[in-house]
């Protein structure tokens, strides 16, 4: 069914892409600030994204990496950020 919406939704899309008259617009110097900004916002956010998300992903990858080599992975209550164990 999905497989059917989008394949409507696209030649929908590719005749109203087709069916269009030139606009005989010109481009100025402010859409070209607004593309720069919403470039650099989405790097932005995807960068606090990574951020956010770095210590969960680092911690997943170290649980992998111990099952490969065979290591026990220490408790997240054990550790703390700089190595050192709890006293």
């Amino acid at each position: 069914m999905l497989r059917y919406g989008l394949s409507a939704f696209f030649m929908a899309a590719l005749a109203l892409l087709a069916s269009t008259r030139p606009a005989w617009a010109y481009i100025d110097f402010g859409t070209g600030s607004m593309v720069f900004q919403m470039l650099m916002a989405g790097a932005i956010g995807v960068f606090f994204t990574i951020k956010m998300y770095w210590f969960a992903f680092k911690r997943k990858i170290h649980v992998f990496w111990s099952r490969l080599t065979g290591r026990p992975v220490p408790p997240d209550s054990e550790a703390k950020p700089d190595g050192d164990a709890k006293r």
